[in-house]
């Protein structure tokens, strides 16, 4: 079996516990004769952003990817990062993994589990920690307390004020399910954390199942046998980060006479908490305490093997704890909260002691006890405690990756068809989850595209839509040309497109649809821009996906990348900006949302006709509105109060964005504020004094955006886009400020400064 596992680290570099499981687990399957790829992150800032380097390590193969974070500009891209996108596709199609296998996603992309879904592979997710409803990993808030649960993002803003705003944070959250739901199965180490994820994400609780991990004990030389008089040597092995609670077992050391113990706190410092650390050495001035730092992989159990007890006065809630398991496996007795998984783990007066947690009084009673209690430390240290082994966890995971292979996708239930078969001759467990997946039709698609003057990009627009691949029916591509007077009108001849010719000033962007609609047979409708051009063959495919999957959905819109050319304010607001139209949960709907969509509105009526699917039975009654400009997002709010869904399909795909000068981008936002202030009333806090001051404040952004995008010298990007940036941003704001005041402008001007308008005199 082909397996491939994904880790946001792998040794050398990084020896955590995620990293081992999965180093361990790799070398098992690999034993047993399966074939393993490890995909993991790396930084090095000599190499190319993304860019892949392939070795081996220990005799397996690993594939790094290099992310230095230097596209991470916005709070959303630290989890939903499209610069994966093409790369990871890629990576799939060359290997061909016959399941893949996701630790951890931390420094990756939450995106890249539905890409590998969509595309056909089995997938399996394991949690070992809470990344998924926690940014802060461990849900500790930023006071430094227990979070009682995120509740579906609403709480987490608190602790991400500077970082995030309010709609990002709910973003996360439904971004973190979304993704989740995309694999086959779930697995979780601890009966603790199954219940935590259950509760937190119900909709997953079919696809859970409980595993715990396999162990590999520590190597460890043979511990010399304590005496009652020797002091009692403390073992304390995580990062020195205040949820770890170090500073509650120095506090604890506190009324213990220092003759009687010592403690010995291994873990790597990171350099933004220096200053806890720098607090923890203060604490233990006057105790035998020892900092000894990070200890290198592989002395872990010389390490256990010095000391008579592990202490862990954890703050945050363990999930499972590997070191609590080596340290018992190696005949060290566990001192630990209660919280989390330790109760689980460390049973309490049979091989530890378990203490309320952050209480520093209860861990010290406990401490005492070990010292003064006879025979207490001698039972707690002979208790015989073994746990599953790594090779016993590889067959048991060996079995998990049998049994969600054999389940199709409809990529793979399309290829067995393709070959001869049917579903016949498939297991009929196998046949039952596959019509799950197949679509309960084959939809007939008519592509739709406004033109005038579109010779630049049409053709491989064209070329793009003829190239499509998936479970449609390409019935017809129909233009509508407003009176081009370059080479549009034979490119479309040359691809077959049906052409309706009608007269410049007949153009507007509601009724040109409309009139687009009414030519066309399909059950749904693609609308395209001519210079939208779709990225790779399955663009198509991707659009349609969420009609297949809920037909209350009815409509569809894609997401965009700028092309190569663009300047860094329109590629920054494209990659940036536009995620924040995005509304939370993807799918867009009035009724399931009620009270935010009362408040946001305009997040949910977000939709774009640069590329586009609606099911033609809705556009029947309710077209599109015949608006100058926004028609994609008027129709939208019509059909949200309609009682319909909308939906964004981040993997489809098109290259589209526009290089707008400074005069063209005053009447963009001229027209658009004219079209949100008539359509939905909309008016922006930007004040007329504000224009130059918030334009200098953005365009520092592009600035910085651009910097990290392209790694130029600061002087480069100043020199080359500082006026550029300037002079656009103020054009945009001066436009807005205007168009929103457009009733009080005498009609000329405004058909003046209109786009729309400019189009048609051309």
């Amino acid at each position: 079996m082909r397996i491939l596992q994904i880790v946001h680290g792998f040794p050398p570099e990084a020896w955590a516990g995620t990293e081992l499981v999965t180093y361990h687990l790799a070398h098992a399957l690999q034993a047993r004769g399966h074939q393993l790829t490890v995909l993991t992150r790396t930084a090095d800032p000599t190499a190319p952003e993304f860019s892949l380097q392939a070795e081996r390590y220990d005799g397996l193969a690993v594939v790094r990817v290099v992310n230095n974070h230097t596209q991470t500009t916005t709070f959303r891209l630290s989890y939903d990062n499209p610069f994966y996108d093409d790369l990871f596709r890629e990576f799939l199609t060359q290997r061909q993994p016959d399941v893949v296998h996701f630790q951890h996603l931390a420094h990756f992309s939450t995106r890249l589990l539905p890409l590998a879904t969509a595309a056909g592979f089995p997938t399996v997710l394991s949690l070992h920690d809470f990344f998924f409803p926690c940014h802060r990993i461990h849900l500790i808030d930023a006071d430094g307390r227990l979070c009682p649960g995120p509740e579906g993002g609403t709480r987490c803003y608190t602790c991400l004020q500077g970082m995030a705003l309010p709609e990002d944070v709910r973003h996360r959250f439904a971004a973190m399910e979304q993704a989740m739901v995309a694999a086959r199965w779930i697995l979780t180490p601890s009966a603790f954390l199954h219940e935590r994820i259950a509760e937190y994400f119900p909709v997953l609780k079919d696809k859970l199942r409980l595993v715990p991990l396999g162990v590999k004990p520590v190597a460890a030389p043979p511990r010399r046998r304590r005496q009652p008089r020797d002091p009692l040597r403390l073992l304390y092995s995580g990062l020195l980060f205040p949820p770890k609670g170090a500073h509650i077992l120095l506090d604890a050391l506190n009324g213990i006479p220092t003759d009687t113990v010592t403690a010995s706190l291994y873990g790597e410092t990171l350099p933004y908490w220096q200053p806890y650390v720098d607090q923890l050495h203060r604490q233990a001035q006057g105790f035998a305490v020892h900092f000894p730092g990070a200890y290198p992989h592989g002395q872990f159990g010389k390490i256990l093997s010095a000391h008579d007890v592990l202490v862990m006065p954890m703050i945050c809630e363990e999930t499972f704890s590997l070191v609590a398991r080596e340290a018992l496996m190696a005949g060290l007795p566990v001192v630990a909260a209660r919280r989390g998984a330790l109760p689980a783990v460390v049973q309490h007066e049979v091989n530890g002691l378990l203490f309320a947690p952050e209480d520093a009084a209860d861990l010290r009673r406990c401490l005492m006890r070990l010292l003064h209690e006879p025979g207490l430390y001698e039972r707690l240290s002979s208790s015989a405690t073994q746990y599953k082994t790594m090779d016993e966890y590889a067959v048991e995971m060996e079995s998990v990756y049998t049994e969600v292979s054999a389940t199709p996708s409809p990529q793979r239930l399309r290829q067995h068809e393709e070959a001869g078969g049917s579903l016949d001759d498939m297991p009929k467990a196998n046949r039952d989850v596959s019509l799950a997946w197949r679509p309960a039709q084959t939809f007939t698609v008519s592509v739709l595209i406004p033109t005038k003057n579109g010779e630049r990009y049409l053709s491989e627009v064209l070329a793009g839509v003829r190239q499509q691949q998936g479970d449609f029916r390409l019935r017809e591509v129909i233009a509508v040309d407003s009176g081009s007077q370059d080479a549009t009108l034979p490119i479309l001849r040359k691809y077959g497109v049906t052409i309706v010719q009608i007269p410049p000033e007949e153009f507007g962007h509601g009724r040109t649809r409309n009139r687009l609609a009414a030519q066309a047979q399909g059950e749904v409708l693609v609308f395209l821009t001519q210079d939208a051009t779709p990225a790779n063959d399955h663009w198509l495919q991707h659009l349609l996906a969420p009609l297949y999957a809920d037909e209350n959905i009815v409509g569809v819109y894609s997401r965009q990348q700028p092309r190569a050319h663009c300047h860094p304010m329109e590629w920054r607001r494209i990659v940036e900006e536009e995620l924040h139209g995005q509304v939370d949960s993807r799918i867009h709907s009035a009724e399931e949302n009620a009270e935010d969509y009362e408040r946001n509105r305009w997040r949910y009526r977000f939709f774009a006709n640069s590329s586009s699917v609606i099911r033609r039975t809705v556009w029947e009654h309710l077209p599109f509105p015949e608006v100058p400009f926004a028609e994609d997002q008027a129709w939208a709010d019509l059909v949200l109060q309609a009682g319909y869904k909308t939906a964004y399909a981040a993997d489809s795909l098109v290259v589209h964005s526009h290089s707008y000068g400074p005069w063209v981008n005053f009447c963009r936002h001229f027209e658009h504020a004219v079209a949100m202030r008539q359509l939905f009333a909309h008016f922006s806090p930007l004040r007329l004094q504000d224009c130059i001051p918030e334009a200098l404040t953005v365009a520092k952004r592009d600035l910085i955006f651009w910097r990290r995008r392209t790694n130029q010298s600061k002087a480069r990007v100043l020199g080359r886009w500082m006026l550029s940036a300037v002079s656009w941003h103020v054009a945009a704001n001066f436009g807005i400020w205007l168009g929103e005041r457009a009733s009080r402008l005498p009609e000329p001007v405004v058909r003046l400064l209109s786009l729309q308008e400019q189009v048609k005199r051309k």
